[in-house]
């Protein structure tokens, strides 16, 4: 499956910024096809690894959600949320199916193998959310404190003036990473052998075997530099 479109984002201007992110999701991967084979010859091989005859179906895997990275700027209040895009379902394999009433020969490699097999679910979307901005004005309220010491014998009515001009800022941020994919299921598999199998090594190996799933995703994300976070 295609991965879903990453947000890239923010919130400028204003004395109150609101900034929803909302990463895309993951395409679901396509579903393996039945494969059925009747092998009535004579196979020989020699080198290693040089198997007979495989046969699979494999589902698609679940495509990658989008990520999401976004910032706001330093207003009075700032209110964020971030959420990663649902990673894709990986899809189902398909029926394998074989009839062999011919000869199989090896020297090395394995006789019949048939597979069916789930696809991976793809990784749900990460977050980067944190706020930069409100950092830097950390910093800067830090620095002030350091400049003149005389705003400490100011009077009480300057203080007040000083609350009103500057009222409290207020950070609220949720970030949720994406989930991930879940994986698709091993198909049925079905072998009819009456030949004859002389293999150096396994002479007939049949696997169902489910897709793995997808990572969740990660979160990385802060509000800072307000008075209330």
């Amino acid at each position: 499956g295609g991965n879903g479109g990453a947000t890239d984002s923010g919130a400028t201007g204003g004395d109150v910024n609101v900034n929803i992110n909302i990463g895309s999701n993951g395409n679901v991967g396509g579903n393996g096809g039945s494969v059925s084979i009747f092998q009535n010859g004579q196979i020989e091989t020699a080198l290693e690894q040089a198997h007979a005859l495989v046969a699979q179906s494999i589902g698609g895997g679940g495509g990658s959600a989008g990520n999401v990275n976004s910032k706001v700027t330093n207003k009075q209040i700032n209110v964020k949320l971030d959420v990663g895009g649902i990673g894709g379902n990986g899809a189902d394999g398909g029926l394998v199916k074989l009839d062999n009433t011919g000869n199989v020969l090896t020297a090395q490699g394995m006789g019949l193998v048939l597979q069916s097999i789930g696809g991976g679910g793809g990784d749900g979307g990460s977050v980067n959310g944190s706020d930069a901005t409100a950092k830097k004005e950390e910093t800067k309220k830090d620095d002030s404190k350091k400049d003149d010491k005389a705003t400490q014998t100011a009077s009480t009515d300057s203080k007040d003036d000083s609350k009103a001009d500057n009222p409290k800022k207020v950070r609220v941020g949720l970030s949720i990473g994406g989930l991930a994919g879940s994986g698709g299921n091993g198909g049925e598999v079905k072998v009819n052998n009456q030949g004859i199998l002389q293999t150096g090594d396994t002479a007939i190996l049949a696997q169902s075997i489910g897709g793995g799933g997808g990572n969740g995703g990660a979160t990385d994300s802060g509000a800072t530099g307000g008075d209330v976070n």
